[in-house]
């Protein structure tokens, strides 16, 4: 799945609820510049066997109510730049913030998975 919606600058919806992702190790770049999301819909991805993570949500610059609640993050190796360049406020957008404390834990370099203007709203 890696790089499936990057560069749709004009999406402004996406409702993937009833994508099948078993068996996907690689979402890098998934959702990277998609600069008009605002709602999307990831709710039911099984990330169980995702490695990468790399700048999935990259410069989505407008996107609102991000749910990580299923998101699975044991076998990710890199979650550099993940939430880069991004506008809006982690702390109150992303509605599983146990989720970034997970990355917080365990990605040996966390500080690479934001960028300073939106990592400093989050600590």
């Amino acid at each position: 799945m890696r790089t499936m919606f990057y560069l749709c600058e004009r999406l402004i919806t996406l409702n993937l609820s009833s994508f099948d992702t078993i068996n996907v190790t690689d979402m890098a770049n998934m959702f990277q510049m998609c600069k008009s999301l605002v709602v999307l819909n990831i709710v039911n991805f099984d990330t169980s066997n995702v490695t990468d993570m790399q700048n999935i949500f990259a410069y989505c610059e407008i996107l609102n109510g991000l749910d990580l609640r299923g998101f699975v993050f044991d076998k990710v190796v890199s979650f550099k730049y993940m939430f880069s360049y991004l506008i809006w406020d982690l702390k109150n957008t992303v509605k599983d913030i146990a989720s970034l404390d997970w990355i917080l834990t365990n990605d040996n370099d966390y500080s690479s998975a934001w960028t300073e203007q939106n990592f400093t709203k989050f600590s």
